[in-house]
């Protein structure tokens, strides 16, 4: 008499595991919590059509998840969704003006860079005017 005894455990972080399959999530653009049977995309990535996760389009922001990218109307507010926590680039020639949370046009001699995109959260570091 032979009797084989299975145990279950819960798939690792990093990986997605369906029907006692295991897959690795992307390591750069995605990841997932233990238990998970899917990957989640990382800020700054967005997840397409075919389920892998891709690099957040110019002038979007991409906050990760399963969100969808938000086109910026970076122009008039840096502001997205009235959500404090998401924030669209200013274009070249744009400063944020930081109480007004608002684009402004670049003073006459100075140089305002400008983010292609980001993951929508509040700016890691504050970018002057040169």
């Amino acid at each position: 008499m032979h009797i084989s005894v299975e145990v279950c455990q819960l798939c690792e972080a990093g990986f997605r595991c369906i029907h006692s399959v295991r897959y690795q999530c992307d390591l750069m653009s995605s990841t997932s919590q233990l238990g998970s049977t899917q990957c989640n995309c990382r800020p700054g990535y967005v997840l397409q059509q075919n389920l892998s996760c891709g690099s957040c389009p110019p002038n979007s922001i991409c906050p990760g998840g399963n969100e969808a990218a938000v086109t910026c109307n970076s122009r008039t507010s840096v502001l997205v969704r009235n959500d404090s926590n998401k924030f669209c680039p200013c274009p070249a020639g744009s400063i944020l003006n930081s109480a007004t949370q608002r684009c402004l046009t670049c003073n006459a001699n100075f140089y305002c860079p400008a983010f292609p995109n980001m993951t929508g959260g509040a700016p890691s570091r504050t970018v002057y005017a040169r």
